[in-house]
């Protein structure tokens, strides 16, 4: 059972706040305390009430449209609220929204204020800090805040950074919602969901021109309004959901166990108040709330609440493929004879290399190894800022950080003098964290490697949700889900590092587990679960962002006394599965009644911000010659390249952590290069072939003992057959079981206990090479 929280409702009014509210209840959470921000009085002489009333502030981050009467939904809903009059404007206009340090009430550095008396340069959004400060002041136990996000990046983010400086859990269960899949098929989308749970939402404002002053005190849940709606929107282009700001809503009533009393308006009480280019609203001149009739429909709202499903249809049908198999006992998965690791003098040397793109700094370790964890971290991130430094390199262009612990019991602690270098950055750098053990070199309880990307931070681009939703887990610290890193200038194809991805319940940020069947747990059962759900995560954060095609993926898969190669078989299984090219068939079908036609033309934001859908794997982004290739030759691939790797630990005990990098608007060709007795290397070229990653497969020999020694010549040679010159032309990360010596030089290293081919191989090492175009430059090595 997840922790019970204790929530703030951030309410502007708006249908989407109230329905986020009935989401936190639903959820099994306490809202203890309502919150509205209000605009301004007006400078200069005191205007007349009728004015003040009549005024919309048009924020960028809140809707003011009906302020006079949210002071009623104290009465309504009987729970005490909170009000805060903006101060400041829109200083900061960008998607992400951070506090620089020593400015704001939100910065540690600065003293914070008591009242709403701040600089004119203030950010509006820090209105909302001073008012949740007051509110955390009056109800210690609030632990959360809750917002009514559903596509806006904007409002999620700023939301974010106040409750995270204020240690607020933020809770965004409406974020990506219309994208997400449904209980039951249904036509209405959202505005039906709704009006199923009793909410009563009048549109008080429309701000498009294809939207007619009629629509005004309409209610939105109704079904001849929604109609009209999307006659307009289809017409004049726009967002049924009003997400575009083509209209404002104001809730009057909603379930009877929670909404006690509705709100009541007579006609005289509002009026029509127009502006520029056909934008008109409700100005309100009183209000008042009265008693609903009948008996409270006690808790029944919750059974028509509409949660979004857990699974996409496609990671079900991996998990229905999976039970196909009739893998039916824990007694399959066997057990894994290893012998025990002995840790191993330190043959891993410090890797800095700068390629035509970005700056690669590997192996980062700490100088005395008899350190403990944090000691060592501070060394590293030392060392990090004289690097950066030293080679002209930014802590804010760091797009992807590899940090490899000895324990997970050292996580925190390391964890917080890492979160000092970029907690105050809007997009941190996506991340992997495992626990090697004894892989390790002797004294190491920390090794980090970072990408550093090339461009201005200001082009920077990326995903940091953190707020708790049905979408994806929420990143809770200081690494975002996505950097995408450019190509070239002024050019959209970029690559895209995606963080680890593990198997946490978005909703409640719980590890995804079975139930025990006859108080026993099926643990392939339980993997086989992991693997679907941490898969997702990885396809929905990369569909985000716009990826077409992963480079290639490793799945990083928890030590047991399970068969390893049983669980690499699954998690190969599924990444074959969900890149399985569809037949006409599948097109056919994914063309049924299930199909949700009204959700799909009308999630778009509005015209202008309307994204283009994105097909994951996109199999049109890959060049026809190698398509046809991969059909005709057997080994030729027609998915992506797949390693498994063996480590000690994964974050929350977890079975599984997925880490791919994905291409964005390039084209992809797909090929094998011979490069050592017989073997192939699977190479994947984009950005007009002028860049390339290479997967190859290190075997053992018959003996279990590796044929290539890994060393430097053994990487030269390696690089000479696949066309390079030398270690200068590319970057190369290895992922091995088997002791660098003599000092290996000019890699990244990742330790392990075993590495694992798609076809169930175990090799003595898997090796990416990455070619940024150019010839790279060696700066230490």
């Amino acid at each position: 059972m997840h922790r019970r929280l204790n929530v703030i409702a951030l309410i502007s009014g708006g249908k989407d706040s109230f329905y986020s509210l009935l989401h936190c209840l639903a959820n099994g959470h306490n809202v203890v305390a309502l919150a509205n921000v209000f605009p301004p009085v007006p400078e200069g002489p005191p205007a007349a009430e009728e004015e003040e009333e009549e005024a919309d502030l048009n924020s960028f981050m809140y809707q003011t449209v009906g302020h006079p009467l949210v002071p009623l939904y104290q009465d309504a809903l009987a729970l005490p609220l909170y009000r805060q009059q903006i101060v400041g404007s829109a200083v900061n206009t960008q998607l992400e929204y951070h506090v620089p340090a020593g400015n704001g009430p939100g910065s540690k550095s600065a003293p914070l204020p008591t009242t709403a008396v701040v600089q004119a340069e203030t950010d509006e959004t820090e209105s909302l800090y001073t008012l949740l400060r007051r509110v955390k002041a009056a109800h210690p136990s609030a632990d959360a805040v809750s917002s009514g996000a559903i596509l806006s990046t904007y409002q999620r983010t700023r939301v974010e950074s106040v409750a995270v400086r204020l240690g607020l859990v933020p809770l965004a269960y409406l974020w990506q919602y219309p994208e997400l899949p449904t209980p039951v098929a249904r036509k209405g989308g959202l505005l039906e969901d709704m009006a199923a749970v009793g909410l009563d939402a009048r549109i008080v404002k429309v701000a498009s021109g294809g939207l007619k002053e009629d629509l005004l005190w309409e209610n939105v849940c109704d079904k001849a309004t929604q109609k009209q709606l999307e006659k307009d929107c289809n017409m004049f282009g726009g967002s049924v959901l009003g997400e575009g700001g083509e209209y404002e809503t104001f809730v009057v009533d909603g379930p009877s166990d929670v909404w006690k009393k509705r709100l009541y308006l007579r006609d005289g009480w509002k009026k029509v108040v127009r502006g520029g280019g056909g934008e008109c609203w409700l100005a309100f001149h009183d209000g008042d709330t009265t008693f609903k009739q009948g008996a409270p429909d006690t808790g029944k709202w919750v059974e028509k609440l509409k949660k979004p499903e857990l699974w996409d249809l496609a990671f079900l049908g991996i998990l229905q493929e999976f039970n196909k198999e009739a893998q039916g006992g824990e007694n399959l998965l066997g057990s894994h004879d290893r012998p025990t690791q002995v840790r191993k003098e330190n043959g891993i040397q410090r890797c800095i290399c700068r390629g035509a793109r970005s700056l690669k700094i590997s192996n980062m370790t700490a100088s005395d190894v008899h350190a403990e964890a944090d000691v060592q971290m501070v060394e590293i991130m030392n060392s990090l800022v004289k690097v950066l430094n030293q080679t002209g390199g930014s802590i804010d262009n760091i797009s992807f950080v590899t940090l490899l612990l000895d324990t997970m019991n050292n996580f925190q602690t390391v964890n917080e003098i890492y979160a000092q270098q970029f907690q105050r950055r809007s997009l941190p750098p996506a991340r992997i964290t495992v626990a090697c053990g004894n892989s390790l070199p002797i004294g190491v309880k920390v090794m980090a490697s970072f990408v550093v990307e090339s461009y201005h931070d200001q082009s920077r681009k990326g995903l940091h949700v953190q707020s708790r939703s049905y979408w994806a887990p929420a990143n809770i610290g200081p690494y975002s889900q996505a950097i995408a890193a450019p190509l070239g200038k002024k050019r959209e194809a970029s690559l895209i590092y995606v963080a680890g991805q593990i198997p946490l319940v978005p909703s409640t940020m719980e590890v995804v587990e079975r139930e025990p069947s006859n108080g026993h747990i099926n643990r392939l059962s339980n993997f086989q679960l992991q693997t679907s759900l941490a898969l997702q995560h990885l396809w929905r954060v990369g569909k985000a962002k716009k990826v077409e095609w992963w480079t290639g993926a490793i799945a990083y898969i928890a030590t047991g006394n399970e068969s390893m190669e049983t669980k690499v078989k699954v998690a190969s299984s599924a990444w074959k599965l969900i890149h399985k090219e569809p037949t006409q068939s599948d097109q056919c079908l994914s063309d049924g009644d299930e199909f949700d036609v009204w959700d799909q033309k009308n999630r778009e934001v509005s015209k202008a911000l309307a994204q283009e859908e994105v097909n994951l794997p996109n199999f049109e982004c890959v060049s026809t010659a190698a398509r046809h290739k991969a059909e005709v030759e057997p080994s030729v691939p027609s998915c992506p390249a797949f390693f498994a790797v063996e480590v000690d630990e994964l974050p929350r005990n977890c079975m599984i952590e997925w880490q791919a990098v994905g291409v964005a608007k390039t084209q992809i060709r797909l090929d094998t290069v011979p490069y050592v007795d017989h073997r192939t290397a699977l190479v994947c070229s984009y950005d007009n072939d002028c860049c390339n990653n290479t997967y190859i497969g290190v075997p053992l020999g018959d003996n279990g003992e590796q044929d290539l020694l890994i060393t430097s010549s053994c990487l030269d040679l390696i690089h000479d057959r696949l066309g390079y010159h030398g270690a200068n032309e590319a970057h190369t990360t290895i992922y091995t079981t088997q002791e660098l010596v003599p000092r290996l030089t000019g890699a990244q290293v990742i330790p392990c206990k075993s590495v694992w081919s798609a076809e169930r191989e175990k090799l003595a090492a898997a090796i990416v090479i990455e070619h940024e175009g150019g010839e790279s430059e060696p700066i230490d090595r």
